[in-house]
């Protein structure tokens, strides 16, 4: 067994047979003991450590690939997720962009109703202008009137009066 694959998984990799299966490697030591004699002991250990150097590479390279394939299989899910994160990314990135699109319309639209209602303003107060000008210059008229009805209204008063008094002198000098 190699050390990498003891110290980082002691009970062995996922999927792979139990420590001490016999599909596992036999260290020499086991060997040793289940073989008494000692032409059948060498024969045996040679076979023990030939078998247990492919059992190791065996066990080895399964290793390696089944952690390839773990190793796949978190990066597929990493893509599926970081597909999934740039899809919602897009999709609110394109609903950000359509917002802002109708906001700006919105502004567009609020700007030119606002200089709509600029020249609207305008043009009022240049109509509210002429009409205090009209009522000024008439207000002015009627004052004028007025004061030559007052002057006229003083003058036949006046008329009247000499008027009155020339009738009083003649009816004076018709009683004498």
């Amino acid at each position: 067994m190699d050390v990498w694959r003891v110290l980082n998984f002691p009970d062995g990799l996922p999927g792979n047979p139990p420590a001490g299966h016999p599909t596992n490697a036999t260290p020499v030591a086991d060997c040793e003991e289940q073989n008494s004699s000692p032409a059948a002991s060498r024969s045996s250990l040679t076979h023990s450590a030939e078998r247990s150097d492919h059992e190791g590479t065996v066990a080895l390279s399964f290793d390696f690939v089944s952690g390839l394939h773990e190793t796949q299989l978190k990066r597929n899910e990493n893509a599926k997720s970081s597909a999934k994160s740039r899809r919602k990314y897009k999709d609110m990135k394109r609903e950000l962009d359509e917002v802002k699109r109708e906001l700006q319309q919105r502004d567009e639209k609020l700007q030119a109703q606002g200089e709509e209602m600029r020249q609207r303003d305008e043009k009022l107060q240049a109509k509210d202008s002429e009409i205090c000008d009209i009522i000024k210059s008439k207000d002015a008229e009627i004052r004028q009137r007025d004061a030559e009805i007052r002057q006229r209204d003083a003058e036949i008063r006046q008329r009247d009066a000499e008027n009155e008094r020339l009738r009083q002198q003649l009816e004076k000098q018709a009683q004498r």
